[in-house]
């Protein structure tokens, strides 16, 4: 049996030394076991790096605000240290007026190079929510979300919509 004990009262030079003396203290009592039996040293190396998945605006943008524009576009960053999906739900499918039944339609396009995605939604299909996926880590990625009105709307009046997105790690996806 071999007892390793360390030493805090030591410099580090003092402490190299000792371990190198205890990995030869080990090594020749490996080496030098007489007996006819075959013995395994076996280590088990176990941890746990947590699951992480967040975005944010790089802007405190809260209201996107499209009068007297026909586009606008918002910085977004996130952080995912596995696969992941994107899943982006408007609460009208549409830029709906707040005291008529008039929607104006839109495109939502979503571009987040280090995930690979690239795609461009029409509003009316954002009213189910739609899942953007990613095989890659993305790690931290910047990427643009972009809102592009589809036809300008003639009647006079103000319009809005809610659009939800959740960042969430893949759960049909198993790392090794």
């Amino acid at each position: 049996m071999i007892v390793v004990h360390l030493r805090t009262n030591m410099n580090l030079c003092q402490y190299l030394s000792s371990i190198r003396f205890y990995y030869l203290i080990i090594l020749v009592a490996l080496f030098s076991n007489k007996s006819t039996s075959k013995e395994n040293l076996q280590l088990i190396l176990t941890g746990e790096i947590k699951t992480r998945c967040e975005f944010s605006l790089q802007r405190q943008i809260k209201t996107v605000n499209v009068t007297n524009e026909v586009s606008a576009s918002i910085p977004i960053q996130l952080y995912c240290n596995q696969p992941m999906t994107l899943e982006i739900k408007s609460e009208y499918g549409g830029m709906k007026h707040i005291k008529r039944k008039l929607l104006l339609a839109y495109l939502l396009k979503v571009d987040i190079p280090n995930a690979n995605i690239d795609e461009t939604i029409p509003s009316k299909y954002l009213l189910s929510a739609v899942q953007l996926s990613s095989e890659n880590i993305p790690y931290r990625a910047d990427g643009i979300l972009s809102i592009v009105l589809q036809n300008g709307g003639d009647f006079s009046g103000v319009y809005q919509d809610k659009i939800t997105m959740n960042l969430a790690p893949r759960l049909d996806v198993h790392s090794e």
